[in-house]
């Protein structure tokens, strides 16, 4: 059951949601090819303006021209590493607020690396599930909460409960849907999202927050509606969508 304190912060992130409507947002991403419709998607259906490129000859200038940057480090080649770094090095010189997925960083030590050396130019915030986010931490041998600490940094945990950390703050919520495990994408698309978020609201911390409690809340109102993974995205578009035009 929905507690009261879980449908006023999913009330409030459907009306940031309108606002990223209203502004029509503009959210870079360099996320991996098995993923990228998805995200793209999810961004269209709250009226935001996502931009997918991830050739290292453009990457600077579509950063530069957005509100917010998502990087998704899925299926990592040597030209999308050169594109990252130019996107994460302009977002952090021009002061745009940019979210890091270490994608399978936990499977590769190569990845590892070089999610370790893109700390430097401070995410608002890191999403990963468990696995990516522990290997992360024990490769600068420091837990969650130390990494949260460290620098102005929220650690994002997401899966069956999701776990969201800053230097003072620590919240744990339960919420989605097994069906959102089991859809490619999904994780990269909050990732997204999160990042358009982050064009509202300046607190890194309120706004994955409020993207759990909104992406938790319309995985289960989809599930009610879908009859298996196959039509869930449908569903979960077509919710999120009616979220962010409902005020």
């Amino acid at each position: 059951m929905t507690g009261n304190n879980d449908k006023v912060k999913t009330a409030a992130a459907s009306a940031t949601a309108c606002v990223i409507r209203e502004k029509r947002s503009r959210v870079h991403c360099i996320v991996n090819e098995a993923a990228t419709s998805v995200a793209a998607n999810v961004l269209l259906a709250v009226g935001a303006v996502p931009t997918m490129t991830h050739n290292p000859r453009e990457t600077a200038d579509f950063t530069r021209s957005s509100n917010a940057l998502s990087i998704n480090l899925g299926m990592l080649t040597d030209a999308k590493r050169r594109a990252i770094k130019t996107s994460v090095g302009t977002a952090h010189d021009h002061q745009i607020p940019w979210v890091l997925d270490p994608a399978f960083a936990d499977r590769s030590a190569t990845r590892l690396n070089f999610c370790r050396t893109l700390l430097d130019q401070q995410p608002r915030v890191i999403r990963g599930n468990p696995d990516e986010i522990d290997s992360l931490c024990g490769a600068i041998r420091l837990n969650r909460r130390d990494l949260a600490r460290s620098q102005p940094i929220v650690v994002m945990t997401t899966g069956e409960t999701d776990q969201i950390m800053s230097g003072n703050h620590c919240r744990e919520l339960s919420l989605g849907h097994p069906w959102m495990q089991g859809v490619t994408g999904m994780g990269c698309a909050l990732s997204a999202l999160l990042a358009a978020f982050l064009t509202v609201i300046d607190d890194a911390f309120e706004s994955a927050v409020e993207v759990a409690h909104l992406y938790g809340s319309i995985g289960r109102e989809a599930a009610l509606r879908a009859g298996g993974p196959g039509t869930f995205l449908g569903h979960f578009l077509d919710c999120l969508h009616a979220e962010s035009v409902r005020q």
